[in-house]
């Protein structure tokens, strides 16, 4: 992968969002021994040396804000950060380092190593990045204000999980199903879910991940677009599709392809650039890649309200093969 990066980094800024295949989960940090831990040989805190060594990310200082605690073996993390450029703030959240609990199999009965699986209020941004994020927006005065995270506090799904846990506060009654209020007990001294947070303070987009998909989901009540990411290299178009299959998307389509934004002083346009990979070749596909598949402009109106004006093509009900 080295070489595929190299050519363009040196006039291509490339800023990482954790996700979850990095290895620096925290509820993978005692799973070794507590020597290894006591040693800094744990998995997260390799992998977190690892990046480091590889990736120039950003670091507090006078242009960044973020993280600046620092960590034994480690230094400063650089796992969540946001900065200004033009008019535009880009905010980078971490789900996992401060995910330090999780649930596993109840008849599980060998090395809890790799079947951890955090569900619910285990996924938190933890008080410092929670609270770092309120400020950081409450702060800006930027027009336009981007976050990106890898996915919600639900893996699966973007818009529809909005109520859930920390992000929105709601959790199923174990009995019913129904949506209980729960984050005053699970968040105490907390004044609000996530994306309360994000809507009162203008945020115009959420860029999330995971799926494999796109999905355009968009709030115009509230003045908040969902945009869940396709993956740029994925072989076959198809591949990914369960996702929309499922239902756990609205205007969802397959990958491969990319997003582009385009950002002006009041408003701002996103596109899914389509990508396909020619099994002939083993090459990209010249003739069918760059088709515009979605494309919608965001144009900022008073009271952190938006329009949001989408081609007709980003409205699908049903995912079609192409």
């Amino acid at each position: 992968k080295r070489s595929l990066y190299v050519p363009h980094l040196a006039s291509v800024p490339l800023f990482l969002v954790r996700g979850n295949h990095e290895g620096e989960n925290g509820f993978n940090m005692y799973n070794d021994s507590a020597a290894a831990y006591a040693e800094g040989r744990d998995m997260p805190t390799t992998s977190a040396r690892a990046r480091r060594a590889v990736f120039d990310q950003p670091e507090p200082d006078h242009f960044y804000t973020g993280n600046d605690e620092d960590y034994p073996f480690v230094g400063k993390m650089n796992n969540w950060y946001a900065f200004e450029w033009g008019d535009a703030l880009f905010v980078a959240l971490d789900f996992f380092r401060h995910t330090t609990t999780c649930d596993y199999p109840k008849n599980f009965k060998g090395e809890k190593d790799h079947f951890c699986s955090p569900s619910g209020w285990d996924y938190t941004l933890g008080a410092a990045q929670y609270s770092w994020l309120g400020e950081t927006l409450e702060n800006s005065d930027a027009n336009h204000k981007f976050i990106f995270i890898h996915h919600l506090t639900q893996p699966r799904g973007g818009a529809q999980d909005i109520p859930y846990y920390e992000w929105g506060g709601y959790a199923p009654a174990k009995k019913t199903g129904a949506l209980e209020w729960e984050f005053d007990a699970m968040r105490p001294g907390w004044p609000k879910p996530v994306h309360e947070v994000l809507v009162e303070n203008g945020v115009d987009i959420v860029f999330h991940g995971h799926d494999h998909v796109w999905a355009f989901e968009p709030r115009e009540e509230e003045g908040i677009v969902y945009q869940e990411v396709p993956k740029p290299n994925q072989w076959a178009w198809n591949t990914s599709i369960g996702s929309c299959q499922a239902g756990e998307y609205s205007n969802c389509l397959p990958s491969s392809g990319y997003v582009k934004v385009d950002v002006s002083e009041g408003d701002f346009r996103v596109e899914y650039i389509r990508e396909v990979f020619d099994p002939k070749t083993g090459r990209r596909d010249g003739e069918r890649s760059g088709e515009v598949m979605c494309g919608y402009t965001v144009t900022e109106r008073p009271g952190n309200t938006h329009l949001v004006d989408a081609d007709a093509s980003c409205y699908t009900s049903k995912w079609t093969s192409l």
